[in-house]
């Protein structure tokens, strides 16, 4: 009899330590496949959540930004981002804690432009983001718009992702524009010969309605003062949006920018083109305000307005 109850005790004491063993090999081999699973990312996630066991979860997300989610156990959710930027692709990850507030931002692929595009992996564009809540608003950068613009739109779809889940109000969507102050230089009269020198085309004419919608290219810096022989230029190209019916310039937008990058691009400036806005497409005489130090790529975008203005007043 007692070798009975010895036996069983052992036994039972061999399957509690077999046991404790399973389970305490289980978590570590989870760990190391959950780990394994995750690959390269995991290195970034730990950046944003360094003490969280992370695990990938399933989302829906509308704007096709989102391409991965990463709930970090206990502590918050990791968004996977890829927006398109001024030449490329921006892959990067944004982290929102359980208070609701962003807690980490790493850029994992960046090709955009040197110089002007890449503030956005910078540190001082980073601290512009840590910290805020998940419906606050972000401003874009100056000098960087479509870039920082670009981002804050992947961020803003993490953000509505989070409030949706958490029930907290606000679309996360908000972006705040920064105002900029351009410097102006000599202004130009649209009926001016210079412009003439900026010899272009419309690509393109879309008509919906009483609005219509140029893509106009025309010759900038580098192919009218070098006459194209470097081979670093091309034609800078604008979307100009004209309302037919009261012959006012409703928009205008640089598509693809063909100058000199840190000096004419001072004129793609979203506070430079809001001056343009309202202007009539009927007046050769009114003048018109270049930017101090891109004077030549201003000229460029300004014979592309009257290109326009020529088509519409035949």
């Amino acid at each position: 009899m007692k070798r009975v109850v010895y036996l069983a005790c052992f036994l039972a004491i061999v399957s509690a330590l077999a046991g404790g063993l399973l389970s305490f090999v289980n978590e570590i081999t989870f760990d190391r496949i959950n780990s394994g699973r995750l690959g390269a990312e995991i290195d970034n996630l730990v950046k944003i959540f360094p003490d969280a066991k992370f695990e990938e979860i399933s989302f829906t997300d509308e704007t096709g930004l989102i391409e991965k989610v990463f709930e970090a156990d206990g502590q918050g959710y990791v968004y996977k981002i890829n927006v398109r930027g001024y030449n490329d692709t921006i892959t990067f990850m944004i982290g929102i804690n359980n208070d609701a507030k962003i807690v980490g931002y790493e850029v994992l692929v960046f090709s955009d432009t040197p110089g002007i595009g890449d503030v956005v992996i910078k540190d001082d564009f980073k601290n512009s983001i840590i910290g805020k809540a998940s419906n606050d608003g972000i401003a874009t950068v100056s000098g960087a718009t479509i870039s920082s613009s670009a981002i804050i739109n992947g961020i803003d779809a993490a953000k509505a992702h989070y409030n949706e889940m958490n029930g907290i109000t606000g679309e996360g969507t908000l972006v705040v524009e920064e105002k900029v102050e351009i410097k102006l230089g000599t202004a130009v009269k649209l009926s001016d010969e210079i412009l003439e020198r900026y010899e272009g085309e419309i690509l393109t004419e879309e008509t919906d309605g009483n609005i219509s919608i140029y893509q106009v290219a025309v010759n900038g810096y580098g192919l009218v003062e070098t006459n194209g022989s470097t081979g670093e230029y091309s034609r800078n190209e604008y979307k100009i949006v004209v309302n037919r019916e009261t012959m006012t310039l409703e928009s205008i937008e640089c598509i693809h920018f063909g100058d000199t990058q840190g000096i004419g691009d001072r004129t793609m400036e979203a506070a430079y083109y809001e001056r343009f806005e309202g202007m009539s497409m009927e007046d050769y005489d009114q003048e018109v305000d270049v930017v101090s130090g891109a004077t030549i790529t201003s000229h460029s975008m300004i014979n592309a307005i009257r290109i326009v203005m020529d088509t519409l007043n035949k």
